[in-house]
């Protein structure tokens, strides 16, 4: 069976929309079914077999794969958990567990916190690993380094 078939089977139809999953969240558009043929097109999907021909015969693999994927944006269809912990080398951890994908994120947690707390920050880096010390589903933390006049200020909540 064509792996698109069965995606098209499993696809919210747009009769169906607005469409309320088992966890509640709404998707009110999506083109689903016609975005996989356009997909497809463009990918040209059906010259596949002679890609792989061609490939084969000069000692090489080919494969393809199929995917679908829906990312929410806008609103507050989410909210994500985070904690921010002090040290004694005068730091503010974020402990995330959202994963950086290039859209900024470094940059607007930074900002959030720097505005929340009233102190000037510049990210030092975002790293993915899961510690004990994150919320729930955690998959990054963001460290942010604090300047020399916030240090004084935590100081006291790290001894």
């Amino acid at each position: 069976m064509d792996p698109r078939a069965i995606r098209k089977v499993n696809y919210i139809k747009p009769a169906q929309l607005p469409y309320t999953n088992a966890v509640g969240q709404v998707y009110d558009s999506g083109a689903f079914a016609h975005m996989l043929e356009r997909a497809s097109k463009l990918a040209d999907w059906d010259g596949f077999a002679a890609r792989k021909k061609a490939a084969k015969k000069k000692g090489l693999l080919y494969g393809r794969g199929l995917t679908s994927y829906i990312e929410w944006t806008g609103g507050r269809a989410h909210t994500e958990k985070v904690s921010l912990h002090a040290t004694a080398e005068g730091r503010i951890i974020l402990h995330s567990g959202t994963q950086a994908m290039g859209q900024g994120l470094q940059t607007t947690y930074t900002q959030m916190v720097s505005e929340s707390l009233g102190i000037p920050m510049d990210m030092d880096r975002m790293s993915c690993r899961a510690t004990r010390i994150s919320p729930p589903a955690s998959a990054a933390s963001a460290r942010v380094r604090c300047s020399s006049a916030a240090r004084r200020r935590w100081y006291p909540l790290t001894t």
